[in-house]
């Protein structure tokens, strides 16, 4: 069990903290470069894309080819874009880049969950869970720590230079580590099925990303969105006729596993949401330092070191695991309304760390049981895809949600001034942005605390779906 964890770990911790450690580092990029607020926006963004619109494909191609082949490869790949990334000579090239990093981490998280359950019996299998969702959410929130460090001590190239040994140390170590059989059987990967999911992917987040810099945005936005329907539609129909879909959509005919998908959605989003919002503040309105603004963040880490490894002891020795995901978004709810109510005062100090701590605890308590229930029930020739899309709906719904708090946080500003996001000190003064980003992070706050609800809302109905389940069950007579 501990070489298998500590390698799929390893692999977590890399793909996933490079989604967040660049964001205290964002604006020592613009000012390298002189990049414009969507070239910026892009070097976070691209990453992000394609990695959600890659992992269904590679969820699909590790189940025919085999895992720990697809997983050491992406390990490999990571090292190489890492390199590249670090020596981008510009914005655009580095944006280029991070979507290649991208693609290589679409392979590696693809086959982190079902690794683990290929290799361990069903009774340790929850606790490996909860210290892996631990290592991933760890690595998304304390992302910004590491990057802050790095930036202050060595420059933003450093945030990828430090990947290349240690993707590379992992995928020796996972090539020695992990199992190497492939529990599918020999199937064919379906392309077509795997570009109009791309593409539809594509049309939702770039509409959605793109809508926030042009004077048509709407135009862009419902286009991008049409775009998406159609592929869609078209992606769906095909699964249904062909034998060996990239998507079985029989793993979407279990109502219980649906809406943990979609709460799923919503707490990722609001995870890495939270950190990015907290990190701007903190360097854009209140002038500190990179270092100093991750400080804030890493307290939700703090809280998820508490509360995830806890989780999977408790579903192992009680019952209380089916009402966990929905204690935790109660406690997401709050964190967020303690962070809304201290930056109404104009506060970012030491008075967010309470609310921040109780988001992470929240986290914490939700993730564990959540995945657990997502592939309860999935035959071992579909945990790629069942994983790939658990992971798809979690990266879809942080990429969604980055977009739209991004476009919350500028809404007020027109589009030449948007670049006030990513610039610190005077020059940050003297475009007198400072009232409009503080309104506007004010809505990314309140949008993030409203989806939260939502999340809270569909958790409760997930706890009434599965008892009216269980009495169905129980009312079925026995042969």
């Amino acid at each position: 069990m501990a070489r298998v964890l500590s390698v799929t770990s390893l692999g977590v911790l890399l793909t996933l903290a490079n989604t967040s450690v660049i964001d205290v580092a964002l604006p020592a990029i613009r000012a390298e470069f002189g990049a414009s607020a969507l070239g910026v926006d892009a070097v976070l963004l691209s990453y992000m894309i394609v990695n959600v619109v890659l992992l269904l494909a590679f969820g699909r191609i590790s189940d025919i080819y085999g895992r720990k082949r697809v997983f050491i490869l992406g390990l490999a790949g990571f090292a190489a874009a890492s390199l590249a990334c670090a020596l981008a000579p510009t914005v655009w090239a580095l944006a280029a880049f991070r979507g290649v990093l991208g693609v290589a981490a679409a392979a590696v998280l693809a086959n982190t969950t079902a690794l683990i359950l290929d290799s361990l019996p069903p009774d340790r299998v929850s606790v490996a869970l909860g210290y892996n969702v631990l290592t991933a959410s760890l690595a998304q929130v304390a992302g910004p720590l590491v990057g802050g460090a790095l930036v202050s001590l060595g420059g933003w190239r450093v945030v990828f230079i430090v990947n290349i040994p240690l993707a590379l140390g992992a995928a020796a170590l996972g090539f020695f580590a992990l199992p190497g059989r492939n529990p599918g059987p020999a199937e064919s990967f379906d392309g077509w099925s795997a570009l109009y999911s791309l593409i539809a992917l594509t049309g939702m987040i770039g509409g959605i990303t793109a809508s926030g810099f042009q004077a048509n945005g709407q135009g862009l936005l419902f286009g991008g969105l049409a775009v998406c329907f159609v592929f869609g539609v078209l992606f769906v129909r095909r699964q249904a006729r062909i034998a060996h879909p990239l998507l079985d959509l029989a793993l979407l005919g279990d109502a219980e596993r649906n809406l943990a998908y979609v709460t799923g959605f919503i707490v990722s989003g609001v995870r890495f949401s939270v950190v990015l919002v907290v990190s701007l503040l903190c360097q854009t309105h209140f002038g500190l330092s990179p270092l100093e603004a991750a400080k804030r963040v890493v307290v939700i880490a703090s809280g998820l070191a508490v509360s995830a490894p806890l989780s999977g002891h408790i579903m192992r020795k009680t019952g209380l695991s089916a009402h966990l995901p929905t204690i935790g978004l109660g406690l997401v709810v709050l964190g967020l309304g303690g962070l809304r109510l201290q930056l109404s005062h104009g506060d970012a100090g030491s008075s967010v760390i309470v609310p921040l701590f109780v988001l992470g605890v929240g986290i914490g308590l939700f993730a564990t049981p959540n995945t657990a229930s997502i592939l309860r029930g999935v035959p071992a020739s579909q945990r790629g895809v069942a994983n790939g899309l658990r992971t798809m709906s979690q990266n879809c719904g942080s990429t969604v949600f980055v977009a739209l708090s991004l476009a919350l946080i500028g809404v007020a500003l027109p589009a030449q001034d948007k670049v006030a996001l990513y610039i610190t000190g005077a020059a940050a003064k003297a475009l007198n942005a400072d009232a409009f980003l503080m309104r506007g992070f004010g809505y990314a706050v309140d949008f993030l605390m409203l989806a939260a609800l939502g999340g809270l809302a569909f958790s409760g109905l997930r706890l009434i779906v599965r008892k009216a389940t269980s009495r169905a069950s129980e009312s079925v007579p026995n042969p």
